[in-house]
C-alpha cells in the first residue's frame, strides 16, 4: 500500500467511526449514504452541496473498498484525501449536508405555530446553547431545595 493511500485509508476509518457513532451502526460511512439517499427530494433540493457530496462520498467508499480489498493500484489521489478530509471537517463543525437539513427542519418546527404549514427558512445556523440564565434558574433551584430541606426536613432528626 503506498502512502498516500494509508493516509486515506486512516481518514477514512476516523469518518466512518463518526458516522457509526451518529447512526449506531457498525458502516457508517454506508448509513450515511443512505440515510442521504432516503431523504425525499423536496428536502434535499434546498441544500446546494447535497448532490456533490452523495457523489463524492459514493466515489470515496468505491476507492476505500477498492484500497481494502485489492492488491492492485487503487489510482488514490491527493484530491481524494483532501476531499475525505473535508468532509471529515464538515462533520466535526457540523456543516454536512445531513446536519443542515436538520437544522432547517428543526428551525422549522420551532418557528412555525402548530398546526401551521411548514415554511422555507434558509437560516442553516448553528442551533444555540441555552441560555445562561437556564444555568442560574437550575443554581437557584438547587439552593432553595436545599434550604427547604434543612429548614423543615433536618430539625425533625
Amino acid at each position: 500500500m503506498q502512502e498516500l493511500e494509508v493516509a486515506f485509508f486512516d481518514e477514512y476509518k476516523r469518518v466512518d467511526a463518526i458516522c457509526s457513532d451518529m447512526y449506531s451502526c457498525r458502516e457508517g460511512v454506508t448509513e450515511y449514504i443512505s440515510q442521504m439517499e432516503q431523504t425525499s427530494l423536496s428536502k434535499s433540493r434546498g441544500i446546494a452541496s447535497w448532490n456533490d457530496t452523495l457523489r463524492t462520498l459514493k466515489l470515496l467508499r468505491r476507492l476505500r473498498n477498492r484500497i481494502a480489498h485489492q492488491t492492485a493500484d487503487s489510482d488514490c489521489t491527493q484530491r481524494d484525501l483532501d476531499e475525505l478530509v473535508a468532509f471529515h471537517n464538515a462533520l466535526l463543525r457540523q456543516n454536512d449536508p445531513l446536519s443542515f437539513l436538520y437544522r432547517t427542519e428543526r428551525i422549522g418546527r420551532a418557528a412555525r405555530p402548530s398546526g401551521a404549514p411548514a415554511a422555507q427558512k434558509n437560516d442553516l445556523s448553528p442551533l444555540p446553547h441555552p441560555p445562561a440564565f437556564f444555568y442560574a434558574a437550575a443554581v437557584v433551584a438547587l439552593l432553595a431545595a436545599a434550604a427547604l430541606f434543612f429548614l423543615f426536613v433536618w430539625p425533625l432528626r
